[in-house]
């Protein structure tokens, strides 16, 4: 599932994403720097807030397996451990 959006609700629809994705399906999460703002504390803009408040829940969540790759606006992957 692709997520791409409304970076300030980016971990609400990760969130469905995750009750919709199918057994072996991943989730990518594009744009998650958001222009490097999500990295600066605090950040500055509604959607930089969003982007870090997504990578702090996935960070600590220990039901997904996540790669954060530095690619672009940054790409965070998401694959349940099930």
């Amino acid at each position: 599932i692709y997520v791409d959006g409304d970076k300030g609700k980016y971990l609400e629809l990760t969130k469905i994403a995750e009750k919709k994705l199918k057994k072996n399906g991943i989730i990518l999460v594009d744009d998650v720097f958001f222009h490097g703002d999500a990295l600066n504390s605090p950040p500055k803009t509604e959607k930089g807030l969003g982007c870090k408040k997504i990578m702090d829940y996935y960070l600590n969540c220990e039901h997904m397996y996540k790669y954060l790759l530095p690619l672009n606006n940054g790409i965070l992957l998401l694959k349940p451990k099930n």
